[in-house]
């Protein structure tokens, strides 16, 4: 995936797990997941499942946050509460007792608890408004029909049945979320068929997942899924978790940031085809992070940003290939250009 060709030769679709990572305390900042899939931007895309299963699961981390600080609070307060009635009483403790164990000390931790709350609620929703832009501008849109979802579903049920991946782990799960594994699976399938339609040659396929159940990652499973992969577009396909894509792709991620000098070098050489490749490759990263015309210094530095505006300025046919979002067509962004 070094070159031109080969980069557009690759489709990525990205599990919901792999979307969830930046909500979470302990997972990846908003930046690091930038930086990790921005050089792939323009062959990403997000599965109509995967985003509504995101959306679903979007609040209930920040409930289930607030609800494991709270139980932790209330564990500790109760045992605070009760070693101060046991140590109390006991000279040696009494000191002890009234600086760490006292109904002011409780209430501070309170306070504490409170704030923190406030605090991992503010960053998961600032979180999801800073990722919006990203899915949205990857969402693939085909979405199957009603009746399509129905057959779909029963023939989930044999799948179930057979123990045939992906997502026959699922099948106690009482509500209709039991079937998104092989809605994602099958939403795929059809839009690599789409996005691929009538190319030939070679292909790849590779889906982020962080999914650690049998129906996806044992060999087996690996196996079968591949060959239906295979029969059903011609093209094979790759399931990586986060890590295994990282490494694979370490090479790709630290390239980025030579994309800017780069872009500068053809300018300089009026290497106008190149310089236009670069400069929408460039586009294509910004864009979906919400980058304007006018908000680039939160993106860009300054000479980064001299670059880009001159390969704007002066590469013939490259106002063609502005994304109309990088647009702010208001009086001040038409005075700049």
């Amino acid at each position: 995936m070094t070159s031109r060709d080969n980069h557009s030769k690759t489709l990525i679709f990205i599990d919901t797990n792999i979307l969830l990572i930046p909500l979470k305390i302990d997972g990846l900042s908003v930046e690091d997941f930038k930086r990790l899939f921005n050089p792939f931007i323009d062959i990403i895309h997000i599965l109509p499942t995967v985003y509504e299963e995101y959306k679903d699961i979007c609040m209930m981390i920040n409930q289930n946050n607030i609800q494991a600080i709270d139980h932790a609070f209330q564990t500790w307060a109760k045992a605070a509460s009760a070693l101060r009635a046991l140590v109390g009483p006991i000279p040696d403790w009494k000191l002890f007792s009234k600086k760490y164990l006292s109904p002011n000390v409780i209430k501070k931790a309170e306070d504490l608890k409170s704030n923190t709350n406030t605090r991992n609620k503010f960053i998961c929703e600032k979180s999801i408004s800073d990722l919006e832009p990203f899915i949205r501008s990857r969402l693939y849109r085909e979405v199957f029909s009603y009746t399509e979802k129905l057959k779909l579903y029963e023939q989930a049920e044999f799948r179930f049945r057979n123990q045939i991946p992906p997502g026959y782990k699922d099948k106690e799960k009482k509500n209709i979320g039991r079937y998104s594994d092989f809605i994602i699976w099958k939403e795929m399938i059809k839009a690599t068929n789409e996005i691929f339609k009538e190319q030939t040659g070679w292909r790849e396929v590779i889906f982020v997942t962080n999914d650690k159940k049998d129906d996806w990652v044992s060999e087996a499973s690996k196996e079968k899924l591949e060959k239906e992969f295979r029969e059903e577009t011609g093209y094979s396909v790759l399931l990586m978790n986060l890590k295994e894509f990282k490494e694979a792709h370490k090479n790709q991620v630290k390239s980025l940031t030579t994309l800017m000098s780069q872009l500068q070098a053809n300018l300089e050489k009026m290497n106008t085809d190149k310089a236009l490749y670069l400069l929408k490759r460039q586009l294509n990263i910004l864009v979906p992070w919400g980058a304007t015309f006018l908000n680039l210094s939160e993106y860009l530095s300054e000479s980064e940003q001299e670059v880009l505006k001159k390969a704007i300025q002066t590469l013939p046919g490259s106002i063609y290939m502005i994304p109309i979002q990088f647009l702010d067509l208001s009086i001040r962004a038409t005075d700049m250009m």
